[in-house]
């Protein structure tokens, strides 16, 4: 069987799908972002049809990691993701 690119789910980790996804969220939903099957962008993967997820940390684009990335877990949370991909890549 030949390959299908549209098997490969991460084709849809952007920044601008992501930052449209969260938009449609709950900004209080949180998220671990020390789990690699709970954080947040397994939870858009699994959004975007992935049935399965365990990433690691490389896997992630450096544009969103810096962005989903918080030291304090108080502040992992869809709303202040948001805030940080879009001060992170404003035009």
């Amino acid at each position: 069987m030949l390959y299908d690119p549209r098997w490969d789910y991460r084709n849809a980790l952007t920044v601008k799908n992501l930052i449209a996804w969260l938009e449609t969220q709950d900004p209080d939903t949180k998220y671990d972002y020390c789990n690699p099957s709970t954080c947040l962008v397994a939870k858009f993967l699994y959004c975007m049809g992935a049935s399965r997820i365990i990433l690691i940390g490389s896997e992630i684009p450096c544009d969103i990691h810096s962005a989903v990335h918080a030291v304090d877990a108080k502040d992992w949370t869809y709303g202040k993701a948001l805030k940080r991909l879009r001060r992170e890549h404003a035009a």
